[in-house]
């Protein structure tokens, strides 16, 4: 299996401009997102990556996906 990201720009803006190789042929970007469940609750957990919560994501497109239990990790996610 092989996994590519899709570049769309070639320039960054300031900051993430600096790192040397980030706008090399070999750069890929990523697109991450979350999702936090249950805050304030007795269970708040956060989901995490670059998966889009769909079929094709986990099993074609390698996409990845944590699910994270703990109270002050979900309350940075959610603040």
């Amino acid at each position: 299996m092989s996994v590519t990201g899709k570049p769309k720009y070639t320039q960054l803006p300031p900051r993430f401009n600096q790192v040397p190789n980030i706008l090399s042929a070999e750069a890929h970007q990523i697109h991450h997102k979350f999702v936090v469940c249950g805050f304030g609750g007795d269970d708040p957990v956060v989901f995490c990556g670059s998966s889009n919560l769909a079929l094709a994501a986990e099993e074609v497109n390698g996409d990845n996906l944590l699910c994270i239990h703990d109270d002050e990790i979900v309350t940075a996610f959610t603040i």
